[in-house]
């Protein structure tokens, strides 16, 4: 439930910030590696910060729950018991 709030927080803060540079308009983030020097808005750079921060979390919270799979489906196979208090039932044995 923490970590729902964070998310939420996070998600809130930038999209606060988003909308605060939509109503400037003007500004950019430049961004030198010589030789090269790249300008980019300041709208477009902080939406692909969000986008990348959400891309992020939904890949870690995907990451989590195959990983949990992954692990109640070799219990339920190793052991013959079931995942029975996540709900899943294991009737591979029988």
């Amino acid at each position: 439930m923490k970590v729902l709030f964070w998310m939420i927080a996070v998600v809130a803060l930038g999209v606060g910030v988003v909308a605060a540079a939509l109503r400037s308009g003007s500004g950019y983030v430049q961004i030198v590696l010589p030789p090269y020097r790249v300008e980019v808005s300041l709208v477009l750079t902080l939406l692909s910060l969000v986008c990348v921060c959400v891309c992020v979390c939904v890949h870690v919270f995907l990451f989590e729950f195959y990983f949990y799979l992954c692990v109640c489906v070799c219990e339920c196979l190793v052991a013959a018991s079931g995942c029975l208090q996540y709900g899943m039932r294991c009737d591979v044995f029988s």
